[in-house]
């Protein structure tokens, strides 16, 4: 916690994409959508991927790094708040946000002293844009040679099985495979698809959870209830968004985004 002085939260979720969360302790939100704070933060992401360097990223790792910069840019302090319970690491990761300091001045339009940012590394990641190529070129044959599309996508997966963010590729080997007409095949995908997407959504859920700790803001608990909407969990959901439009009377954006979670509840 960092009493009244203002400070701005970002949560960087490395799974598959990049959710900023913009609060400060004021209870005011902004929105996602403010151009300037995504560009100062795809610069962070690019600057820290650059100098991330896994001393064997065959090896599997999950950790959880919060770090403090001023206004200028500069490393305020670091914390490891998930370890993945390998040192080297932990400390690899550690060493990336630290060199890849100083980030800059933060945008012209922010009002605060501080940003504190969680930022997640997967070892996976630095396989990932190798994945993306796979994909693309099993996509690109999708309906046109399904078996070579299947291979594409079958390397797709290597590049991070045993990570549950897998669970998409997953779901396209099984649209490959349906088409072809294995449906036994289609089914145990779609099934290992459903499985592991139940592990990434209960990811997400715990990542929102935990940058409410920090900082409880309305878009926090907005956030929360996205992540509870696309796991299924309406009720908690419904909660969730309730809390949000309690802490703010600019609250529109979350009434209609709860009218949508009821709907979903429906289907």
């Amino acid at each position: 916690m960092f009493g009244r002085r203002k400070s701005l939260i970002i949560t960087i979720l490395m799974f598959m994409l990049a959710c900023p969360v913009f609060a400060d302790n004021n209870g005011y939100s902004r929105p996602v959508s403010n151009h300037q704070y995504q560009e100062y933060m795809s610069s962070v992401r690019e600057k820290i991927d650059n100098t991330w360097k896994p001393y064997d990223i065959t090896e599997t790792g999950h950790t959880v790094v919060v770090f403090k910069i001023d206004k200028n840019g500069e490393i305020v302090s670091t914390e490891i708040r998930e370890s993945s319970g390998n040192e080297s690491f932990d400390r690899c990761a550690v060493e990336a946000i630290r060199n890849a300091a100083p980030y800059g001045e933060l945008p012209a339009v922010s009002n605060v002293n501080n940003l504190t940012i969680m930022y997640k590394f997967d070892s996976s990641l630095a396989k990932m844009d190798v994945m993306k190529d796979y994909l693309s070129k099993s996509d690109a044959l999708f309906n046109r040679d399904n078996k070579q599309a299947l291979e594409y996508a079958k390397l797709a997966l290597n590049e991070i099985r045993g990570d549950s963010s897998s669970y998409f590729i997953y779901a396209r080997m099984s649209k490959i495979k349906r088409a072809m007409g294995d449906i036994e095949g289609a089914s145990k995908d779609e099934a290992e698809s459903q499985r592991l997407k139940a592990i990434f959504d209960q990811k997400r859920i715990k990542a929102a959870k935990l940058a409410l700790t920090d900082c409880e803001t309305p878009f926090g608990y907005f956030t929360l209830a996205q992540a509870y909407d696309i796991a299924g969990e309406y009720t908690l959901a419904l909660g969730a968004i309730d809390k949000a439009i309690s802490m703010t009377k600019l609250n529109n954006s979350y009434k209609r985004y709860r009218e949508e979670i009821v709907e979903h509840s429906k289907k």
